[in-house]
């Protein structure tokens, strides 16, 4: 497992959580599953992951809305450390 990659991952649940407080948080460092594929060899530092996130504050958002708002939370982090991410988030 890449360090780098799971480094990103706690920081990743780090910011979530403080901006979220979530009542259902995981956060899955898929980056092994990308490996062969031409961007990953060329970035190796950025990584793949994947959020279930469920918390109030999406309450009467829309699915865009949430996302963009998990965006905005993980921008330092992007495009460096993570490349690309694959969300599931529901209000709670």
């Amino acid at each position: 497992m890449n360090l780098a990659h799971q480094e990103t991952a706690e920081k990743i649940e780090i910011l979530l959580r403080e901006r979220f407080m979530p009542s259902k948080l995981k956060v899955t460092n898929e980056s092994h599953l990308h490996a062969k594929h031409k961007e990953a060899k060329k970035h190796p530092e950025a990584g793949h992951f994947r959020i279930v996130l469920v918390s109030c504050d999406f309450a009467e958002k829309s699915l865009i809305q949430q996302h963009r708002m998990v965006y905005e939370c993980l921008a330092e982090l992007m495009p460096g450390s993570i490349h690309a991410l694959a969300l599931e988030t529901k209000a709670a």
